[in-house]
């Protein structure tokens, strides 16, 4: 019997380095990434042919269909970060604080797919030195379909400390800024429809404004933004709501 495939537990930051000698928010997108169905029956196949075949007739609608294409369930991400930084998840997904250490329980992961958390970590000046610094460390913990655990590679994030003009240079990744967008659009929509509820259209339009400005180079906020502003200047409760 094979072992199973084993997703990826990846960790991206926004930025690869820190700003020598300032205190900062470093902002990183933590993935598990399961594999690919296919990767999964080669994995498992010696020398016989398999063919793997998934019945979409009635018999498999809904949760028996679900259960096919699951590769992972119970899914727990059990995140440290060192003595004076501050750690917090963004996503909005249940968490508790074990032995010290901070637990979210992620979505059931089907084949081919990700679930990820954005965090954000306070760093302090002091922190922020020449060498490379240890910011934070993930384990994972999932069972496979029929109960078997499944051994994951913990990681880390280490990040150098650059002087300005070299931070200056250092790109932003675009994964990490579209999920943090992701995030930022939703904690939008959520504080602007409490606000069209008691009729506050003033900072709705200042909450609009700010997004847009904030998220300029994501295009597809920038439409859901200007589609906002349309209902805003309208006064239109109702599609707000």
């Amino acid at each position: 019997m094979s072992e199973p495939v084993t997703p990826a537990l990846l960790i991206t930051p926004l930025k690869a380095a820190l700003l020598q000698g300032m205190a900062q928010t470093v902002t990183a997108l933590v993935r598990v990434r399961a594999p690919n169905a296919s990767e999964v029956v080669a994995a498992a196949r010696t020398t016989t042919n398999v063919a793997l075949v998934i019945d979409r007739s009635g018999s498999m609608d809904g949760a028996a269909l679900q259960e096919a294409v699951r590769c992972a369930g119970r899914l727990q991400l059990t995140l440290a970060a060192p003595e004076g930084v501050r750690l917090q998840v963004l996503n909005d997904l249940p968490s508790a604080v074990r032995d010290g250490f901070l637990v979210v329980a992620l979505p059931d992961l089907a084949y081919g797919a990700e679930a990820w958390v954005v965090v954000e970590l306070q760093v302090s000046a002091a922190l922020a030195a020449g060498t490379p610094l240890s910011l934070l460390k993930v384990a994972a913990s999932a069972t496979t379909p029929d109960g078997l655990p499944l051994a994951f590679h913990d990681t880390a994030l280490h990040l150098p400390a650059l002087p300005p003009a070299a931070f200056a240079v250092v790109l932003a990744d675009p994964l990490v800024a579209a999920r943090k967008a992701e995030l930022d659009a939703s904690d939008l929509l959520q504080q602007a429809r409490e606000a069209a509820a008691h009729g506050h259209w003033t900072l709705i339009d200042q909450l609009i404004a700010d997004a847009q400005l904030r998220h300029a180079g994501q295009p597809w906020l920038s439409e859901i933004l200007e589609h906002m502003a349309q209902l805003a200047q309208a006064r239109d409760t109702q599609r707000f709501s």
